[in-house]
């Protein structure tokens, strides 16, 4: 694949020591308030430099950083210069986000040696961790252009001449502050190009590893969902996805929640799992941050909400012991005698909670939101008609069931609903009319008409 972003090696200089930190890179570049203007970031031949910039504010130990996962460090950027004989299309979009960069370094490498540079039009032959991601992200990016973060450069990076690891820049998206700040309709037309997406993911036969509100960006232009923490194990065939899980880690494997028919799977210490719908989780998670009651600003739609939310808080209550649960399987994918506790609550908790309540009235909707005279009701009745048909999936226990109401077929239904929600909201915005308005608006033209005349006249 030739690239269409060029591999650089850049060397971060004028580092000064920080304290401890349980990210390695953090505390190896050790960046603080008192020298961070003095720190650069060059490429190996000059032409091209970055500096950080004040959106790095976090700083245990004098160490500030942006974000940082469990073998990454995350700190915010801006282009300080640009190798002048780059295409001048690249230059363009690199230039018109350059004051808002996010450089993402994954500490060590399976090759531990630098690369040479790649230009753009040039194919990355190299086969180590970085070509093999940048032929991934291209191949993602491709296929959904307006859902997989934007990439300006990558390749390895040096600490003061040292090998440190290997980065690639990226720019600002919006995050879960954000989402959870939209109004009424922006939430609405969100959650729709999300869904979207998911369809696109299921077209193209592959599964989302990876989905939570933590993870959750947004283009703030055209609202479009954005995989903000996006690597080489993110967006995977689910075969593929079996694979790792047999290699490694369940709970890494499998992402952050799982479905309850992955948690029977592992009781029966089975790993032969089907993957293709382990986003259900992570789809809730950022559904439930969407609609909690006490964060909505649309007022007028409280009453809808609120309801919406009893059935969210059930739904809760056995999400997160899931998290707890993973956390505790090791390598050999057995449950430890200390993990039984966590599997007898989340049975409890099952048990208890309003499942059957919210599959019957799933059951009785299913007509109902296939019925064209849903645009008579009221919005907040179509809010509980959306919010059940999403959540039921989450409830139930089989793979089966779930799979029956995550499929496209669904899914576009409630893109339909979401358009009769949004034509709502919009028309109850409008002022209310008035059949007398017209008349009104002539006479006023009218007597306008004859005020300038008269003016003109003197």
């Amino acid at each position: 694949m030739k690239l269409s972003i060029p591999r650089k090696t850049l060397n971060i200089t004028q580092i000064q020591n920080g304290g401890f930190e349980p990210m390695g890179v953090i505390t190896k570049i050790g960046l603080n308030d008192i020298n961070i203007d003095n720190y650069i970031i060059t490429a190996l031949d000059k032409k091209t430099s970055f500096k950080f910039t004040d959106l790095n504010k976090k700083s245990p130990a004098g160490n500030k950083y942006l974000g940082a996962g469990g073998i990454t460090a995350v700190y915010g950027i801006k282009l300080n210069s640009l190798d002048e004989n780059l295409p001048i299309e690249y230059k363009k979009i690199l230039n018109k986000h350059g004051d808002k960069l996010i450089l993402r370094i994954v500490e060590g490498s399976r090759i531990g040696k630098i690369k040479n540079d790649v230009s753009i039009g040039d194919i990355d032959t190299s086969n180590d961790e970085q070509s093999e991601f940048i032929k991934m992200w291209g191949t993602h990016k491709s296929m959904f252009p307006n859902n997989i973060i934007d990439l300006f450069l990558y390749g390895d990076i040096l600490l003061d001449g040292n090998y440190l690891g290997y980065y690639t820049i990226t720019r600002i998206y919006g995050d879960e502050k954000i989402i959870q700040n939209l109004d009424f309709n922006k939430r609405m037309l969100y959650l729709k190009n999300l869904y979207r997406f998911l369809i696109k993911l299921q077209d193209n036969g592959l599964t989302y590893r990876d989905l939570k509100i933590g993870n959750a960006g947004i283009d703030l232009g055209t609202l479009d969902y954005i995989v903000i923490d996006y690597d080489d194990v993110t967006i995977m065939n689910p075969e593929n996805l079996s694979d790792l899980t047999k290699k490694t880690r369940i709970h890494y494997s499998i992402g952050t929640y799982a479905p309850i028919y992955i948690l029977e799977n592992i009781k029966q210490i089975n790993i032969d799992m089907q993957y293709d719908l382990l986003y259900l989780y992570g789809l809730f998670d950022i559904i439930q941050y969407m609609f909690k009651k006490e964060d909505f600003l649309e007022k007028k739609y409280i009453s809808g909400i609120s309801r919406l939310f009893e059935f969210i808080k059930d739904i809760e209550r056995i999400c997160y012991p899931m998290y707890n649960l993973m956390s505790c399987i090791k390598n050999n994918k057995t449950i430890p005698e200390n993990c039984k506790a966590f599997i007898k609550s989340i049975n409890y908790m099952y048990e208890r909670s309003n499942k059957n309540d919210i599959i019957n009235k799933i059951k009785n909707i299913g007509d109902f939101i296939n019925n064209s005279n849903i645009t008579n009701y009221d919005l907040d009745s179509i809010l509980i008609v959306l919010l059940c048909y999403i959540l039921y999936p989450l409830v139930i226990d089989n793979y089966e069931e779930a799979s029956k109401y995550s499929r496209q077929e669904n899914y576009k239904k409630i893109i339909n609903v979401l358009d009769i929600i949004l034509k709502k909201t919009i028309s109850d915005n409008e002022p209310e009319y008035n059949p007398d308005y017209e008349n009104y608006r002539q006479k006023y033209l009218k007597y306008k008409t004859k005020y300038l005349k008269l003016k003109n006249s003197f």
